[in-house]
């Protein structure tokens, strides 16, 4: 199986993204979690919505990770040097996989891509209700409404892991 430290001798990493992606976050990321031994790989963007619309990048790179993209048949064909694509989410509906796999590419799945984010969006956003329930209505001690949140969110979890 090809993994991304196995591509030589340029490593170039395009990241294909919805039109309204952030790459310049995607990047923080990314440079924080990279291994020593990938710090020399070259990330590019290619931000458009359409399955098949994709800049000259594709044509260059060997690995493609998709956040929230398709990748077409029409891309597929153009993807001469492309040998993995790492496909971030559950659905693979929009990634045509049997073509993919015809061209000799590897297709990787990472259905919990962005869990974590969503659950700290999820957190945050309960944290600014409570703030502004208590000042709108500031006979409500600021810890009571924290304690209940507290409560709340460990039943939750507690749920959730089962």
């Amino acid at each position: 199986m090809t993994k991304l430290a196995d591509l030589t001798p340029a490593k170039t990493v395009l990241i294909g993204a919805a039109a309204r992606g952030r790459p310049a976050q995607y990047q923080k990321e990314i440079d924080t979690v990279l291994p020593q031994g990938l710090k020399d790989t070259r990330f590019t963007y290619d931000l458009h919505d359409a399955d098949d619309e994709w800049d000259s990048k594709l044509e260059e790179c060997q690995a493609l990770i998709l956040t929230s993209r398709g990748f077409g048949g029409q891309a597929i064909e153009r993807a001469r040097n492309l040998r993995f694509v790492q496909k971030l989410g559950r659905s693979v509906e929009r990634v045509d996989v049997e073509a993919c796999r015809a061209h000799g590419m590897q297709v990787s799945v990472l259905p919990d891509a962005g869990h974590v984010a969503v659950a700290e969006h999820r957190v945050s956003s309960i944290l600014c209700v409570i703030s502004t329930v208590t000042i709108l209505f500031p006979g409500i001690p600021t810890e009571s409404a924290m304690n209940q949140f507290a409560i709340m969110f460990s039943d939750r979890f507690t749920q959730a892991r089962g």
